[in-house]
């Protein structure tokens, strides 16, 4: 009952993809197995695996669009797109409740600190994945959220009750697997297992706690992972022949898969009969389309949230003005550029305004900054908190955009920061007229009012 999981590495574009996943298909139907389960980390925003197609913003911009409608819609993009390319596996949605922020894994990631909203967006990205041909994965373990460990590094401590994670994390995820989500593991590679236990006995004991698909107890590197991984297999078969697993658990394992399989179209072996040319051809077509794009716009407009507006936006910059956009890392500078010349060509932005784009870091300067913001008539600045560390004084994520709203309040100048990370620069950053937004992940605040519209980077909060 095998399957593939994909990386970056092995989709780097749309007609490579399509072909390797047929490829794989092939292969498997030449050596009289099952259709392969190939299987991506496609979430959306930093999380996602194919070189190219449509950028979706993240779940915690998702959520703050609060349209369930939006959420499916999101779900069906994804899946319309990785059916296309042959992929029948998303590893996705992250359904860890953010509460904690020490967190390193959840963040934006997660669709939200509340357990409801977490739920109903939740369900409708898994409804709209699994309803065309993809089968959703919910993950990470439940009470990931509430952690200040890393799984991928070690093993996080969930220091609540049994009542409270009862309670919370796992009554939600169970009322996702009610509601039939098709997956509910998590990788065995993850050292928060490697480091406690050996590869075999780890999948063992994912087998033992009725876990169906045992994802990458060890990864393939090397032929002497390829070694290790039928060592692995020659002692899961041992058990079997021992008793310690019945051969009625293995017909269950088996007939699991086996109905996963044919409730997605996977074990429809006709499909793998087409010409490659002509599924590299559907795939063009859906990949990144016209329609994708559209929507993806609609959801990142609708995801943007105004914190605070005392007059200042919508900007309405005049014929021969200027505008200044700083970034925080240089990866940023192409998102930037992208969105206003495509505001240009569309009209929202005369072609005649000025723009430059420009970046700080740690070196950058109170005097430097001063020296970057004149001349100017309006200031964009983008704050990226990536961690939760990054939002003290000391820090020069949180002390710059603070030291560049001095600035323009000094010199008059109309300003807006824009976060497109975690939000914690929302308590951070002074402006003119103090405020608090802290209870915003509780409580998003949605504001229809007219905004500048860049390039979605990630979730947009807009500042003044």
């Amino acid at each position: 009952m095998a399957g593939i999981i994909l990386f970056a590495e092995n989709v780097v574009d749309t007609e490579q993809t399509a072909r390797l996943t047929s490829e794989y298909q092939k292969l498997a139907l030449e050596n009289n197995l099952q259709p392969f389960l190939l299987a991506v980390d496609q979430e959306g925003d930093r999380v996602v695996r194919l070189g190219t197609g449509t950028s979706l913003p993240g779940s915690m911009a998702l959520v703050a669009t609060r349209d369930p409608k939006l959420a499916y819609e999101y779900g069906k993009i994804i899946a319309e797109e990785l059916d296309s390319l042959g992929i029948n596996v998303d590893l996705a949605p992250v359904l860890d409740i953010n509460n904690n922020p020490n967190n390193p894994v959840a963040g934006e990631r997660s669709i939200s600190s509340n357990t409801e909203l977490v739920g109903e967006i939740g369900s409708q990205l898994v409804k709209g994945l699994q309803e065309n041909k993809v089968s959703a994965v919910v993950k990470h373990f439940s009470g990931h959220g509430d952690t200040a460990g890393d799984s991928h590094v070690g093993l996080p401590e969930v220091n609540k009750s049994k009542e409270e994670v009862m309670n919370m994390e796992l009554r939600l995820f169970m009322n996702v697997a009610d509601e039939g989500v098709d997956i509910i593991p998590d990788a065995l590679n993850m050292q928060a297992i490697a480091k406690h236990f050996g590869q075999a006995e780890a999948s063992l004991r994912s087998f033992n706690a009725w876990a169906d698909i045992l994802l990458m107890p060890v990864i393939m590197r090397s032929n002497e992972d390829v070694e290790k991984l039928e060592k692995v297999y020659a002692i899961l078969e041992n058990v079997v022949h021992e008793g310690e697993i019945t051969e009625e658990r293995l017909n269950d394992f088996v007939r699991r898969v086996l109905e996963l399989k044919g409730k997605r179209g996977i074990s429809d072996t006709t499909k793998y009969n087409q010409p490659v040319k002509e599924k590299v051809k559907k795939a063009l077509s859906v990949v990144g389309s016209k329609e994708h794009l559209e929507k993806q716009r609609l959801i990142t407009q609708r995801a943007i949230t105004v914190g605070k507006n005392e007059n200042m936006l919508p900007f309405r910059a005049k014929p021969e003005e200027k505008i200044l956009m700083l970034a925080a890392f240089n990866n940023e500078v192409p998102g930037l550029n992208y969105g206003f010349d495509r505001l240009q060509r569309e009209g929202v932005i005369p072609k005649d305004v000025k723009y430059t784009t420009m970046t700080y870091n740690e070196n950058t300067t109170k005097e430097e900054l001063k020296n970057q913001m004149k001349g100017y008539d309006y200031i964009v600045v983008i704050s990226e908190i990536a961690k939760q560390a990054q939002h003290s004084p000391e820090s020069w994520q949180s002390n710059i955009p603070q030291m560049f709203v001095d600035i323009a309040n000094e010199n008059n100048q109309k300003h807006v920061i824009l976060s497109i990370a975690k939000h914690y620069d929302w308590t951070d950053i002074k402006m003119q007229n103090q405020y608090c937004l802290h209870m915003v992940q509780k409580e998003w605040i949605q504001q229809k009012k007219e905004h500048i519209q860049l390039k979605p980077l990630a979730q947009t909060f807009l500042l003044h």
